[in-house]
């Protein structure tokens, strides 16, 4: 046994050094497999499996579908080759290039489908930057400005106007934590400003390429920053002379 446990602890750490993934779960699942050895030849990848009472095998990888399936007793052990950490432009492009001329619902549904062909590590990357720009939203000028656009914003409506934000990509994005006003110069303020269903597109996707619930990511909101009446006329006037003249009172 201890032979044995040697031999997976092997494995993985040989899968890690060269970058790449294997779902827990499924490792736990196929134990018989004994040993695992990755061989880079010729930029192909192969995999020589020993398993019990059988002989070295070499199972090419299908560079079509990026994956390879070993069999032992009629079980499948999935390897995922294709894992890449998606960095914040990865995130952006991903937002700015699927569906983004759709309502936010169908831009939503088209970024889910685009991150269900991806690795589950890499969904949970989208879900970690998601939660991040949540978070750098978060402020009391931002919220005075959804108070604005969508004539009152709850505290739920607020985090569905912060995913709408996020959909309207980088620079929108960017301009608006600088200058909220900015977004009066968006076409289409007309309807309410907000979308729920992508703050759940990550999890939705997970749950679909895997069969299980997604870790949460936890994510400490910070302060809201100096507060002050969404109500006064003066001040929400004086802090948002353009969004003012289009939805103001």
């Amino acid at each position: 046994m201890k032979r044995y446990l040697e031999q997976m602890v092997a494995m993985w750490a040989l899968l890690l050094e060269i970058g790449l993934y294997i779902d827990q779960p499924t490792v736990q699942a196929y134990l018989r497999l004994l040993h695992l050895q990755i061989v880079l030849e010729r930029r192909e990848l192969t995999v020589l499996a020993r398993l019990y009472g059988a002989k070295n095998q070499t199972f090419p990888i299908n560079d079509a579908k990026g994956s390879l399936h070993l069999f032992a007793e009629n079980k499948s052990f999935y390897i995922d080759h294709r894992y890449k950490k998606m960095n914040i432009e990865d995130f952006w492009n991903l937002i700015e290039h699927t569906g983004s001329r759709q309502s936010p619902e169908g831009h939503s549904e088209a970024i889910q489908r685009q991150l269900s062909e991806q690795p589950p590590r890499e969904i949970q990357d989208f879900d970690r930057h998601m939660r991040i720009l949540e978070a750098a939203s978060y402020t009391w000028d931002i919220w005075g400005a959804a108070y604005l656009i969508n004539g009152g914003c709850s505290d739920d409506g607020f985090d569905y106007f912060r995913g709408w934000l996020i959909l309207q990509g980088k620079t929108v994005f960017e301009k608006a934590l600088q200058n909220p006003d900015s977004l009066a110069d968006l076409p289409g303020l007309e309807e309410d400003v907000e979308c729920e269903d992508v703050l759940y597109v990550a999890r939705q996707a997970y749950e679909s390429v895997t069969g299980n619930e997604m870790p949460l990511v936890q994510t400490n909101l910070p302060p809201l920053g100096d507060d002050w009446d969404f109500d006064n006329r003066d001040e929400m006037k004086s802090r948002y002379p353009k969004l003012f003249t289009k939805f103001g009172w």
